[in-house]
């Protein structure tokens, strides 16, 4: 009668790889007149988790992958009368900004979102999106464009929508540039969630805050912005909306080109016997 062979034992000293997701941390280094440090290497950095320091596994600065941009335009009442100025900065600012091999979108939101421009390195289609935003654009059809609507303005949404659903798939260098008053009404999501899908996605927040900005608003730009390694700046009388944009590319595209640090991993593959 036939029987099967015995199975073999197992190997003595086998190897057993089990892989640990690797965490990237972007980091900008600011000096004390709010400039960008370029320059820096790993032995310039050290990252902690519960005070103990952890493994730096790889370290590089992305200047050379492509940069995608998503611009998103606030068209909530608030924004009345502001448009025309904020469509030919962000126009110009494309085409100072956008090389070959970049890409942008454009969405304009208020109680809804509207994509005016998917994906393209295109800028006269970027420029015709533009020119199409207009107070209201987001809103149902019960709303006519250009009518004002209180309590409409779902930043926090918007934010965590178009980093999961649009900077998500991609890869290299993301940003997403937001002009607005940082004022959300109406939002599912919280500013918690807003962040959150910032930093799964890899996606630097930017704020061109417009406007009367209250402070809560300011306070909830510059954490989004801080806490997912963006900027903040602010639109005054004395500094107008065409000169944000024109130190925008020497002050923050730095800290997406030159001065963005990725990846670094707080843990790395383990080995046992």
């Amino acid at each position: 009668m036939n029987q099967s062979a015995p199975a073999p034992p197992p190997a003595q000293n086998q190897t057993i790889r089990v892989g640990v997701p690797l965490v990237n941390l972007y980091a900008t280094v600011l000096d004390k007149k709010n400039s960008i440090v370029p320059n820096l290497d790993q032995s310039n950095f050290k990252i902690l988790e519960d005070k103990v320091e952890q493994k730096i596994s790889f370290f590089s600065r992305e200047s050379t992958l492509p940069l995608s941009i998503g611009l998103m335009m606030d068209t909530s009442g608030s924004e009345a009368g502001k448009i025309k100025v904020e469509q030919q900065a962000a126009s110009e600012f494309f085409h100072r900004v956008l090389r070959p091999g970049d890409k942008a979108f454009v969405l304009a939101f208020d109680a809804g979102a509207n994509l005016l421009s998917a994906w393209t390195s295109n800028i006269p289609t970027l420029d015709r999106a533009i020119q199409r935003t207009i107070v209201g654009i987001g809103y149902n059809d019960k709303v006519q464009p250009g009518q004002f609507v209180p309590g409409a303005t779902h930043l926090y949404d918007v934010i965590y929508a178009a980093c999961l659903k649009k900077m998500a798939p991609e890869t290299g260098r993301k940003t997403l540039i937001i002009l607005t008053d940082a004022d959300d009404e109406g939002s599912e999501m919280g500013e918690n969630d807003a962040i959150e899908a910032a930093q799964r996605s890899d996606t630097l927040v930017h704020f061109v805050l417009i406007g009367l900005v209250r402070g809560k608003s300011m306070d909830v730009a510059r954490r989004i912005a801080g806490e997912t390694g963006g900027r903040e700046m602010y639109i005054t009388q004395k500094f107008r909306l065409e000169n944000a944009f024109a130190k925008f590319p020497m002050k923050c595209a730095p800290n997406i080109r030159s001065a963005t640090i990725q990846p670094i991993a707080n843990r790395t593959e383990s080995t046992g016997t």
